[in-house]
């Protein structure tokens, strides 16, 4: 068995993680919009510097006109740089207050192992003085006594239950037996006229009626018999349970046990106020970084507008057309343009694929990332992280999480390998994981089915068959 704390614990690193491969992508994509918007800006620059410099060979374009358009371009970025660098100090705070949460997390998580180990410890403490006494001793070989025969009672109630069911069918077919058995011929309850009685005493001889319905109401009698045998075994067995349970929770009580587990339901409650902490400083860190990315995008308003009118005037010119523009003007300077301006489209063409590839990584790992995070909400909201959380010996984590990120497992797959187990626990005892009698095993439930049969022995019923009756209960 697995502590489900210490899955959980496993679970929010892996959490973490994704959400810090995310963060990481996010800065790369970050960094590659920034460099696509630098390449635009440089490009927003070169039309400018281009159209300045051969404003009066612009056919399309009116220059008062581009004026007013160059210096709107000019008056977002500034107003985007500002907008920017104000965005910039808030993420970081932001960042910072992310990495305290995170240490803070840290800290409480390191606290709650500590108390962990102490409980462990004092539990073992509180077995080896059990184990040394007596009364416990006792209560202990009682326990173990009874619960083996309270089981055997019970497979032997289910066997000679099936036993009855398929050794009273022939009685039951037959039309004679079945007629006087109803009727109640041969006992206080049958009730007929001499003549109903002369011919029933006839039929009862021709299918021997009184040997028969002996061995029909044995197989009843006995049945009913083992059924309250069971009842008593069970009821002999719960009771010496709860007798060594009360006897443990004595000791327990007067241990260091419960001191220390209301420590540690305070630390949980800590930590769980620190995780929360770190939720919302990394919801704000998030809201922060979209901002940043949708300037860097170009997507505030201002950016936007200035673009739209400052690429619409400039690239309705061809590169022919644009071309022989700056062949005409003997100023050099618009010929370094013109090549400025090719680098800068290659450029611009890979940054853009750069971003489309890392814009689908996020995509992916985002959506990984959130899985894991609703399955640490639903999780908790269990309350399978706590201390009596367990999971079985085949439960593999890795495993899991690779079937559940891709939509193979959900929730309920985790829920075929999780037990939830009683705080206080029973000790010494073999093959269960505190002993006593209440660690899972339920007598008498409807739920409980038992293997074996009842057999060997002498037999009664004739050719009908019999019912096998032996053994010790």
């Amino acid at each position: 068995m697995a502590y489900g704390s210490d899955i959980y614990r496993d679970l929010e690193r892996k959490v973490r993680d994704a959400r810090r491969h995310v963060d990481t992508l996010r800065s790369g994509l970050g960094s590659a919009t920034h460099t696509i918007q630098s390449l635009e800006n440089e490009r927003l620059a070169v039309f400018s510097s281009m159209a300045a410099l051969h404003m009066q060979e612009v056919e399309k374009g009116v220059p008062g006109a581009l004026s007013e358009v160059h210096q709107r371009a000019q008056t977002a970025i500034r107003r985007r740089e500002e907008d920017v660098k104000r965005l910039h100090s808030v993420a970081a705070a932001a960042e910072r207050e992310v990495s305290a949460a995170d240490v803070l997390v840290g800290e409480k998580t390191a606290a709650l192992s500590e108390i962990e180990a102490r409980l462990d410890a004092a539990h073992q403490n509180v077995a080896e003085a059990l184990s040394a006494e007596p009364e416990w001793q006792r209560l202990k070989a009682a326990t173990a006594d009874l619960i083996p025969k309270a089981r055997t009672a019970q497979e032997k109630a289910k066997a000679a239950e099936v036993e009855r069911i398929k050794k009273e069918a022939p009685y039951l077919e037959d039309p004679m037996f079945r007629y006087l058995w109803e009727r109640g011929y041969g006992t206080d309850r049958y009730q007929a006229g001499n003549l109903t009685r002369r011919l029933d005493g006839w039929v009862a001889s021709l299918c021997n009626y009184r040997v028969a319905s002996e061995n029909f109401k044995l197989l009843r009698e006995l049945e009913e018999f083992l059924e309250k045998h069971t009842r008593e075994m069970e009821v002999a067995a719960e009771s010496a349970a709860q007798a060594l349970g009360k006897y443990e929770s004595t000791w327990v009580a007067s241990s260091e046990i419960p001191s220390i587990e209301a420590e540690l339901e305070k630390a949980e409650g800590q930590l769980d106020e620190a995780r929360d902490k770190l939720r919302r400083a990394n919801q704000e860190f998030s809201a922060h970084q979209k901002a940043l990315n949708d300037y860097a995008d170009g997507e505030d308003h201002g950016t936007r507008s200035a673009l739209m009118d400052m690429t619409k005037m400039l690239e309705e010119t061809d590169w022919r057309s644009l071309e022989a523009l700056v062949a005409r003007t003997p100023n050099q300077d618009d010929d370094a343009l013109l090549v400025e301006l090719r680098q800068n489209e290659q450029a611009l063409r890979e940054a853009k694929a750069k971003r489309r590839t890392l814009s689908e990584q996020v995509q992916e790992a985002d959506k990984e990332a959130s899985r894991l995070s609703k399955l640490e909400s639903e999780f908790t909201s269990r309350n399978y992280h706590r201390r009596n959380s367990r999971f079985d010996r085949g439960f593999d984590l890795d495993a899991f999480l690779a079937g559940y990120i891709v939509g193979d497992f959900d929730f309920r797959d985790l829920d075929s390998h999780q037990r939830t187990v009683s705080s206080s626990s029973s000790y010494g005892g073999s093959g269960s994981s505190g002993g006593g009698f209440g660690s899972g095993d339920s007598f008498g439930s409807s739920s409980s089915s038992w293997s074996g049969s009842f057999s060997s022995g002498g037999s009664f019923g004739g050719d009908s068959g019999g019912f096998s009756s032996g053994g010790d209960f």
